[in-house]
């Protein structure tokens, strides 16, 4: 997985979801935790 960072943008689909989708997890791990 290709280190992009908060800060640079995801320019295609896929990219944008998996982004989304990380900081869904990431979230909720913080969340549950």
């Amino acid at each position: 997985m290709i280190p992009n960072g908060s800060m640079s943008i995801p320019r295609n689909e896929l990219t944008m979801q998996t982004y989304i989708r990380f900081r869904y997890i990431r979230i909720i791990y913080e969340i549950w935790q």
